[in-house]
């Protein structure tokens, strides 16, 4: 009788302990479900996070990009006017204050100085240096705009000239002078630059005309030689009659 109840007590031990074991496995599943859910959880907000983030600024990127281009094109316009400015703020004449007058004035001292420096360096000048028309008349108001960026062209190529002692000046025109000055405004006003042609013709050698164009190409001002046509006097000689065509790019 007594190792029957021993042997049902033992039974429902064993069956107790493996009722705990379960439950506790049961726990420890659950628990850990519990976790891996939050865990899952936490992740899928994190990405959700991360996706509206992307999305943002994808959404973003065209205005970022058009701000860009625009700070870029303004950084490009602030270098160009500083160019500008640095290369013909000193160099080129403020044209717009300058009256008809003021212009026949500066004209006279252009011609007197530069006859004067050309008897020094022995250079021979043409009766005209580009004004002819202008020796007796006085330009318009609407001229003078033209006319002194012609005038300080002439100064600046014909100094260059005197400088290298070419033996003669021989002409002086300015091509395009009457058509720019027929028009109402005197220069084209739908681009922000003009051009001033200059044809000279030239009594050297090949030496001076080499050194010329040389410093032609080292002036602040943009010069552009068009055309160069030159003429021995003879086989053996490096005396040349040279007829040259400049513009000069205002801006």
């Amino acid at each position: 009788m007594t190792n029957k109840v021993n042997r049902k007590f033992r039974a429902l031990f064993a069956l107790a302990v493996i009722t705990a074991l379960c439950c506790c496995v049961l726990v420890i599943w659950w628990a850990y479900l519990l976790r891996s859910g939050a865990q899952f959880t936490a992740k899928a907000k994190d990405m959700e996070n991360r996706i509206a983030v992307l999305k943002r600024g994808f959404s973003l990127q065209p205005q970022k990009l058009i701000a860009a281009e625009k700070a870029a094109q303004s950084m490009i316009a602030a270098e160009q006017s500083r160019i500008k400015d640095a290369v013909f703020k000193s160099r080129w004449p403020q044209t717009n204050e300058i009256t008809p007058m003021a212009f026949k004035e500066r004209l006279f001292d252009y011609q007197d100085t530069l006859r004067k420096k050309a008897a020094g360096t022995h250079t021979a000048l043409p009766e005209s240096l580009g004004f002819k028309e202008y020796a007796l008349d006085v330009p318009e108001a609407r001229q003078v705009d033209v006319l002194m960026k012609e005038l300080f062209m002439a100064d600046d190529v014909l100094a260059i000239f005197l400088e290298n002692r070419v033996y003669a000046v021989v002409r002086v025109e300015f091509p395009h002078q009457y058509t720019q000055l027929k028009k109402k405004t005197g220069v084209n006003m739908t681009t922000p630059f003009s051009v001033v042609s200059m044809d000279v013709s030239l009594e050297t050698d090949l030496a001076q005309i080499n050194k010329i164009l040389q410093d032609l190409a080292a002036r602040d001002i943009i010069y552009n030689v068009k055309k160069i046509t030159m003429k021995r006097d003879s086989k053996d000689s490096d005396h040349v009659n040279a007829d040259i065509k400049l513009e000069c790019i205002c801006l």
